[in-house]
């Protein structure tokens, strides 16, 4: 009894790991037993984002809406831990995409063109809507 117990343990934890509200995930040029296909919001492209997040909710202590030159952006503060998660993804992901999820929809997924270590990182590309979405999101975490 006690092993069927501990495997529901994972797969309950594992669900909750991707249900945040917010998490940044790996992507893959093709499906795979580990990714799951999703329309990308606005252009409808298709992604296979990574069920493994990087980041979730639980790794940001901040976020900001920012509007600078006549764009708008979400400044996102990561804890030390994030920060060292994201540092690590986005070397491991140089020429590739992560993707953005936000309430279970896909905003964004840039590519990664180099090593990013900073505590701070800027969500662009969203409307104004999906970007003050995201700070709600982050905010009530």
């Amino acid at each position: 009894m006690k092993p069927v117990i501990t495997a529901l343990l994972l797969l309950v934890t594992a669900s909750l790991a991707v249900a945040s509200p917010f998490i940044v995930a790996k992507t893959h040029a093709t499906p795979t037993s580990d990714t799951r296909e999703m329309r990308m919001a606005g252009t409808g492209e298709i992604i296979h984002v990574s069920t493994q997040p990087i980041l979730t909710a639980d790794d940001v202590l901040d976020a900001r809406l920012v509007e600078q030159n006549g764009s708008t952006f979400v400044a996102v503060v990561l804890s030390r831990e994030g920060r060292i998660k994201f540092e690590k993804a986005s070397e491991e992901s140089i020429g590739s995409r992560l993707a953005i999820v936000v309430a279970d929809e896909l905003l964004s997924a840039p590519r990664v063109m180099q090593k990013i270590s900073t505590e701070s990182i800027q969500v662009t590309g969203l409307s104004e809507a999906k970007a003050k979405e995201l700070v709600e999101v982050l905010k009530k975490k």
